[in-house]
């Protein structure tokens, strides 16, 4: 336990400039805006940034590792839109379409995963160069199976699992939270 509460200590103190900056512009914000202060805002805030936030830990990892991956994100849009046409195309239960769904974003993302490593690794191509093709060619598939708009479903239990909450905080933000902590540890 005291090491849990050095390695803490010594984040802050690494990086105490940020917070005090997120600090900042958390005042700033609050004072200006009134409907910034409603707790309904926060949490969505606290949400939506969560997806970044666990984006930005694995991308830790990949920078320190001296490599980079300019196609994260839209890998995760293109994986994205397949898991929901995936889960709108398949027949039976919620909780299976839901499951499809889920397979489908991993499949797609360990799919696209292993197409920038193989070309980074097997094929002795720099990862900026890459990453940048398979970020151009992840978006546009992602524009083009989404015919350049948006993807919904009418999947209840997809609404209710995506707005899950434990003890008044978002899934993702605690899992981002959770992640957070594991690897600083």
């Amino acid at each position: 336990m005291k090491q849990v509460i050095l390695n803490v200590r010594k984040l802050f103190a690494n990086s105490g400039g940020v917070y005090i900056a997120l600090a900042v512009l958390l005042a700033v914000c609050s004072v200006s805006n009134e409907y910034f202060r409603n707790p309904q805002n926060l949490a969505n805030i606290t949400r939506q940034v969560s997806y970044s936030g666990i984006i930005a830990l694995g991308m830790t990892f990949v920078i320190a590792a001296g490599g980079i991956d300019l196609a994260v994100g839209s890998l995760l849009a293109l994986a994205g839109v397949l898991s929901i046409l995936s889960m709108d195309l398949a027949p039976g239960s919620p909780a299976l379409q839901l499951a499809l769904a889920l397979a489908t974003a991993l499949g797609v993302s360990a799919l696209g995963g292993a197409v920038n490593g193989v070309l980074v690794g097997a094929a002795r191509i720099q990862p900026f160069i890459v990453t940048l093709g398979t970020m151009s060619i992840y978006r546009s598939l992602a524009l083009y199976f989404a015919d350049a708009g948006l993807v919904s479903t009418g999947n209840e239990l997809y609404r209710t699992a995506t707005s899950a909450t434990f003890c008044m905080i978002s899934v993702p933000a605690l899992t981002m939270a959770l992640l957070t902590v594991f690897f600083t540890v």
